[in-house]
């Protein structure tokens, strides 16, 4: 094989591999009966937070509808229907470093 032919490889397995990373980081919210480990017929909070980690308990009370304290299919549903991006991602790390703020110099204003 050439170097043209390798370097071609490398390339598409890189993009390969990069388009894999890219799905993985985009799978989808598991279905009702995946959440609903203990299989009762509701998601409680505890079960829903292992699928959306982000998910707040104001979010799960808003969502339970019939305010028994867990999920049903559809109830779960408002809560995913928006998209779970900000469900399942980490909230981006808050580096305000505090109330002074800082020039290119390194002094500190008030």
């Amino acid at each position: 094989m050439s170097k043209l032919s390798y370097s071609l490889f490398g390339l598409a397995l890189a993009a390969g591999s990069l388009t894999t990373s890219a799905l993985a980081q985009q799978s989808p919210t598991p279905d009702f009966q995946t959440i609903d480990s203990d299989k009762n017929g509701e998601v409680s909070f505890s079960e829903l937070q292992i699928a959306l980690p982000n998910a707040t308990q104001e979010q799960f009370n808003s969502a339970d509808a019939d305010k028994s304290g867990g999920l049903n299919p559809t109830e779960l549903a408002s809560i995913t229907a928006a998209g779970t991006q900000s469900l399942t991602t980490p909230a981006p790390a808050n580096n305000s470093g505090g109330a002074m703020s800082g020039n290119a110099s390194g002094s500190t204003t008030k």
